[in-house]
């Protein structure tokens, strides 16, 4: 069955034409229409306005009738619209390139209205296959923050950036509209469908459900590492980690057992911010169960710092100014910080290994809270989630660094708001657990 995956990255829009699975892969990358359209109408908007900047703009900024600026200004806004309104044209008449990767190279080859473009390039010449991801939206109007993302999976050059290729490219956090609707027309219209039907429906519906869920990647980005034998690098924080091909989807526990990581680590007192401890009958093994409670806040920091300076702001003004109303908002603000605080240190989330899952609850808020069968959890790391966000949307950092824990099916971070040398020693002590259970 031909597999048709499409995706959109930088104003392309690639489409994977290969059978998923096989080699070689073949894909093809053309200019997105609408990135085309919005280039082109940002170079009208440009020329209209270079045609008239000089009416526009105040005389004393553009200086008297014969100044260079009056006459330059208009000049070099126009060539740029221009240059950028050709290129959007020449990108709209462009055959687009076609790519084919198998066991010992990469090919390439374009074809545009100014010519055409050929090179071939060994496969070791390539470092591995690297997952980037941006945030690109937060929605904020509920009780939860979904947070929608750009993933790019890219064959990355060793010599940098001209001939790395996007092998895969999709926006998550939303499930795709189109597909949406073709599947609730088919599902309308399937009155006397067969279970052949059905099962094809639930299985488009679950695609798109964890679509919707921003995790969807990750089979692809372990399906071209394997399929190619090049390590996956996963930099999706900017920071890079690299598993081999060989190694994408085994669990912790099969790398600690093949040596590939260590579990051998040695129990240490805990930092302050956690608590260990051990549960169940030291004579019974399969009773016993490992329990870290994370004391530490997880509310950002800055923004219990803000509220606590608007606390203190509105304190001052009551005071001088001897104003009832500042005084309440004060306590209000002063209120939300203590009442935080002291909700984070009495109920504190509570992470527990047994010899069958991970289970790690948050009992300020429910929609953390998972379980994980220790056979699934392929990586424990510290990755920092603010990055990706800084990246995209220049906002403050808030959170910083959190453990995360991965599977095929889950990915979720923990422990947020402990420090870093907490995160390590968690980090240490639950990779040593789930090898060991």
């Amino acid at each position: 069955m031909r597999n048709v995956a499409k995706g959109h990255y930088d104003g392309l829009k690639i489409t994977q034409t290969s059978d998923a699975g096989k080699l070689p892969i073949t894909l093809e990358m053309r200019s997105s229409k609408k990135s085309v359209f919005i280039n082109l109408g940002l170079s009208i908007a440009l020329l209209i306005f270079a045609l008239n900047v000089t009416a526009m703009l105040p005389d004393y900024m553009l200086g008297d009738a014969d100044a260079p600026l009056r006459k330059w200004l208009p000049l070099g806004i126009g060539a740029f619209a221009l240059l950028h309104g050709g290129r959007a044209f020449l990108r709209w008449f462009s055959s687009g390139a076609k790519i084919s990767i198998d066991r010992d190279r990469v090919s390439f080859r374009s074809k545009s209205p100014i010519g055409e473009k050929e090179w071939v390039e060994p496969l070791n010449a390539y470092e591995g296959v690297r997952w980037k991801r941006f945030a690109i939206h937060e929605d904020r109007a509920s009780d939860r923050v979904r947070t929608r993302y750009r993933h790019v999976i890219e064959l990355v050059h060793s010599g940098g950036a001209k001939k790395s290729i996007p092998l895969f490219a999709q926006e998550t956090g939303k499930a795709d509209l189109g597909a949406t609707f073709a599947l609730a027309r088919k599902a309308f219209s399937a009155k006397d469908a067969t279970p052949e039907d059905r099962a094809k429906i639930e299985t488009e519906a679950a695609r798109l459900g964890k679509q919707a869920g921003a995790d969807d990647p990750r089979a692809h980005w372990e399906g071209f590492a394997s399929l190619l034998g090049l390590p996956a690098i996963d930099a999706r924080d900017g920071a890079e980690t690299v598993r081999a091909a060989e190694d994408v989807d085994k669990s912790v526990k099969q790398l600690a057992e093949e040596g590939k990581i260590n579990a051998g680590w040695q129990f240490t007192p805990p930092p302050a911010s956690l608590d260990a401890q051990t549960l169940g009958d030291p004579a019974d093994p399969a009773s016993q169960e490992l329990r870290v409670l994370i004391r530490a806040g997880h509310t950002p920091r800055a923004l219990l710092w803000i509220f606590g300076a608007v606390s203190v702001a509105w304190l001052l003004l009551g005071i001088f100014n001897l104003h009832f109303g500042a005084l309440v908002g004060a306590l209000l603000f002063g209120g939300a910080v203590y009442g935080i605080r002291y909700l984070e240190r009495t109920k504190p989330r509570q992470l527990t290994v047994t010899r069958q899952e991970l289970r790690y609850e948050d009992p300020l808020v429910n929609s953390r809270s998972f379980v994980a069968p220790l056979g699934d959890i392929e990586t424990i790391s510290i990755r920092d989630r603010d990055t990706e966000i800084l990246r995209a949307t220049g906002t403050m950092k808030l959170s910083g660094k959190k453990l995360l824990i991965s599977t095929d099916k889950i990915e979720k971070p923990i422990a947020g708001g402990a420090p870093e040398e907490g995160l390590a020693w968690l980090r240490d002590y639950l990779i040593a657990a789930v090898a060991n259970a």
